[in-house]
């Protein structure tokens, strides 16, 4: 008995326990009739929550010879079959579900070589001496064991088509997983080792052409239900049985749940009649078994007229539609009737085989498309372009900085964006913009927060100039992203799901033509590269013109112009990447000079148009981050632009420890919290989405320097100390004894404080600089930090709180960064710290009610409720300090 390879019947026995069960075995009786036959291979797709996993299950604990199955199907139909006892428990069965292998596979690009490689290990177990040693793919494996012993085996796939579904714009993982089955099922080979193949699945079989991947597969659909139409989901016979049992009112249960035709039979949504019957409630119970988040996209377009197919079809009509043209995926959708084939099958609509029309099933789905559509997300007019590049150091920096100084004088709103983590490249886009620049990172929050955070400024300010542009600055090569071997989080991610123009930077020092072939395969690597021109990087201009022609003609692409080089300007860097503007002498001056050099070079006209050929760009503003924008803090957002004139200068005794500076108020209620944040050369780390957040829930950011500034504001309720580079001032840090007393003693007495990376080091007994002398600090955290000459923990992490703090409870999580090449023996362990790929974790970081330290750089969309948190304890010291003033 294993995972994959005969496993019990345990699975089954659950959907057994649960109050209604209703008898599907007559399924088995077919599968017994048609096992090693040409009818042997079986496709049921199906919606969410129609059972189809149920039947995956019962077939496995009826075949499988990992477990005795007599007593649990001695009550149900398939008993009186005459073959019962025949089939029985007698077959070696492989019964993967590809959904729950997505985590221990470590994502979707691994999913195939980790299924591979543990069913082989399984079958190892039982065929030691049949399965070739040099097997390395299932079809060798189970050819080698039947060419030995002659066995056959019944193969189960249920959730065939979440690769499908979920990697739709991979198609990298898409034709490795249509490789892998048609390696396991097509052909004469198969065959032999199959007994029987079952698959279940929301989509039929994607389609190469016109034809099914896997076209000796009899396909069971919501469009053509055959022979299965009774064995998915609740006949009508079967309700009226239910209603009975439970004093349902059936003619109001067939209004709300009924709808699907399929064949004779009138098919009920399953997970929707239970939920009825146990809780007496007729609603729509749609939105826990799937969302519609997925066709919202898909309304948008508006193919040929969509919405107004929808509102008829709402309005009880029907709608013709030919669904031969869907090829069964996510993104090969170019017309209505693709769209609302698809919605067929996700369950959104229903279809009659006699009129070949499409209609709304029931009033729960009713309800759910006018949801849908009445959520539709807000088109903006954003135009935007991407720059970007085959590798880090390709002078995308460099570049969009100058491109941003161009558009300067063209266009009245520029805003600039960087793709990623990075701190620094934003701080050259403000040198030249004088305006924050942000960040859009699909590591730390989805789509949806990414395209709102993206166009948020159209949305909220209705004032902002038509004349606009939207810059963004890739990261690293353009399809680099997790691990190094995924496209998750990397530029390209952020382009598509933004639908932005991109312009590759194409370095041309020491090659001309070769470079052509490698824009070719930026341009195909993936279906949907966005990948609108190119900027040749380093090239002579004697060459240019050709290269170009030659460019344009065979790749069909446009070449939006040449830089050439630039002997002595380029930016230094440092060991956390580039160096600061501010310490570059004469950087404006230098871009100006730069800007000049390649003005003539640059095709700004032509950039200018591809930004403008960017799609609207469709906002929906995520239900999380409504929530806590709608939210005042204990009244004090209410009064945001009243209370900043309260402080008298009075002073109140905290705990009987120090004299603090505090705010007289004539209620406790009457301001809001001030976050001091503290910003300087040497705490420059922010990201300006985190500061902007903290505001919208109701705090007021107040800046302060700890290398000048004597205390701490007098008027702070709680502190932020960000990253930057305190190892490389320690001494003036150090010597600020003043300031150091100040935040010593306001965290001591409790006063809310978030430290993160440099500031967490900052709070630390003592840095050392990059001499190695140790310079004494704050003393708040144990031990001392030291260059270790290399980046520690590099990247990406997730960050789970082990015990209530700061920032939420026991189990809170957040998405956070690290990126340090200073280090401690000690850096605490209130919190566990997990790499998004592969099982690497670690123990970090310090909490209380009122504190959190550590070097992970947090982003607060990527979970809102802990700035909600952190706000309300810094209004909670405020309002503490005022009982005690009113005592």
């Amino acid at each position: 008995m294993g995972t994959f390879v005969n496993p019990d019947n345990s699975a089954f026995q659950v959907a057994l326990n649960s109050e209604i069960y209703v008898d599907k075995t007559g399924l088995i009786g077919y599968t017994n009739k048609v096992m090693n036959t040409l009818q042997g291979y079986i496709c049921n797709s199906r919606p969410r929550r129609f059972g189809k996993s149920i039947t995956a299950n019962m077939l496995t604990a009826y075949y499988s010879k990992g477990c005795d199955s007599k007593e649990m199907f001695a009550n149900f139909e398939i008993r009186k079959h005459p073959d019962f006892e025949k089939h029985l428990n007698r077959y070696d069965v492989i019964h993967l579900d590809v959904q729950l292998c997505m985590e221990p596979a470590g994502g979707p690009d691994q999913v195939i070589s980790y299924i591979t490689k543990k069913t082989i290990e399984e079958l190892r177990a039982y065929y030691p001496d049949e399965v070739p040693e040099e097997a390395n793919s299932l079809p060798e494996a189970l050819s080698g064991i039947n060419t030995v012993t002659g066995r056959k085996f019944i193969i189960i796939i249920d959730e065939w088509d979440v690769l499908i579904r979920d990697e739709g714009s991979n198609r990298k993982i898409q034709d490795e997983y249509i490789n892998f089955l048609r390696g396991m099922f097509k052909g004469t080979e198969p065959t032999k080792y199959i007994q029987l193949a079952y698959l279940t699945g929301i989509l039929p079989i994607k389609k190469l052409k016109t034809q099914s991947a896997l076209n000796n597969f009899d396909e069971y659909t919501m469009l053509d239900a055959d022979i299965m139409a009774p064995y998915i989901g609740f006949t009508e016979e079967e309700v009226v049985s239910l209603c009975k049992k439970y004093d349902r009112d059936f003619e109001e249960v067939k209004r709300w749940y009924d709808g699907y035709i399929l064949e004779k039979y009138q098919v009920y949504n399953p997970r929707a009649v239970v939920s009825l019957m146990l809780k007496g409630r007729f609603k729509s119970y749609w939105s826990d078994t799937g969302s519609y988040e997925a066709v919202i996209p898909l309304i948008n377009k508006d193919f040929d007229g969509l919405k107004t197919a929808l509102i008829e079809m709402l309005s009880g009509g029907m709608v013709r539609v030919n669904v031969r043209s869907f090829q069964n995926d996510t993104v090969s959708f170019a017309s209505k009737d693709d769209v609302i084939t698809y919605m067929i099958h996700l369950g959104y609509l229903a279809y009659d085989q006699a009129s070949k029309s499409a209609f709304v099933p029931n009033e729960e789905i009713r309800q759910e498309l006018t949801d849908a559509i009445e959520s539709t997300p807000t088109s903006i007019c954003l135009p935007r372009i991407m720059i970007a590049a085959g590798k880090s150091g390709g002078g995308k920096t460099f570049f969009t900085c100058v491109l941003l100084s161009l558009l300067k004088e063209r266009i009245e709103a520029v805003r600039a964006f960087k793709c990623g983590p990075d701190y620094i490249d934003p701080m050259f886009h403000r040198t030249v913009l004088e305006i924050p620049s942000r960040n859009l990172d699909t590591f730390f929050v989805g789509a949806d927060t990414l395209r709102y955070l993206l166009g948020r400024e159209v949305l909220e300010n209705k004032g902002l100039p038509e004349s606009r542009i939207a810059v963004l600055e890739g990261v690293m090569g353009f399809y680099d992203g997790l691990g190094g071997v995924s496209e998750r989080a990397s530029a390209w991610e952020v382009a598509d799901l933004t639908d932005t123009p991109v312009i590759l930077i194409v370095d041309m020092k020491g090659r001309s033509l070769s470079a052509l072939a490698s824009i070719k395969g930026f341009m195909e690597y993936q279906e949907r590269s966005h990948v609108a021109g190119v900027i040749f990087n380093r090239l002579s201009p004697m060459i240019y013109p050709g290269l170009k022609k030659k460019a344009e003609q065979e790749l069909g692409i446009r070449v939006f112009g040449y830089i050439p080089e630039l002997r002595d300007l380029t930016l230094e860097s440092r060991h956390l990447g580039l160096v600061m503007p501010d310490e570059i002498p004469g950087l404006r001056e230098k871009l100006e000079l730069v800007k000049e050099k390649i003005r003539a070079g640059i095709d700004l006209d032509g950039i200018l148009e591809a930004a403008e050929e960017a799609p609207e760009l469709l906002i929906k503003i995520p239900e999380i981050i409504k929530k806590q924008e709608g939210k005042t803090i204990s009244g004090a957002a209410a009064v945001h632009t009243a209370c900043h004139a309260v402080f008298d200068g009075s002073r109140a005794i905290f705990q009987g420890k120090r004299e603090l500076e505090a705010p007289v108020a004539d209620n406790k209620n009457s301001c809001i919290p001030v976050i001091a944040v503290a910003r300087d050369e040497a705490f420059c780390f922010y990201y300006e989405d985190n500061l902007d957040l903290l505001k919208k829930l109701g705090a007021r950011i107040q800046y302060f320097s700890p290398i000048r500034d004597q205390e701490i504001p007098p008027e702070a309720s709680a502190l932020y100390l960000g990253g930057g580079y305190p190892e490389l001032h320690v001494k003036a840090l150090s010597e600020n004894k003043m300031m150091l007393s100040s935040i010593r003693e306001a965290i001591r007495n409790g006063m809310p404080c978030i430290a993160e990376c440099g500031g967490y080091l900052y709070l630390k007994e003592s840095i050392e600089d990059p001499a190695g002398k140790r310079w004494e600090m704050a003393g708040v955290l144990p031990g001392n930090s030291q260059d270790t000459g290399k980046l520690g923990r590099f990247g990406y992490i997730t960050v789970t709180a082990k015990k209530d703090g700061l920032l939420g409870p026991e189990g809170t999580q957040f998405r956070a960064h690290e990126f340090h090449h200073w280090d401690s023996p000690e850096n605490g362990t209130d919190f566990q710290a997990k790499k998004p790929v592969g099982t690497r974790g670690w123990e970090c970081g310090y909490t209380t009610e009122s504190f959190y330290a550590g070097f992970p750089h947090l982003y607060f969309y990527s979970n809102p409720e802990i700035a909600e948190h952190f706000v309300k304890q810094a209004q909670s010291w405020r309002e503490a300090i005022w009982e005690i003033q009113k005592e």
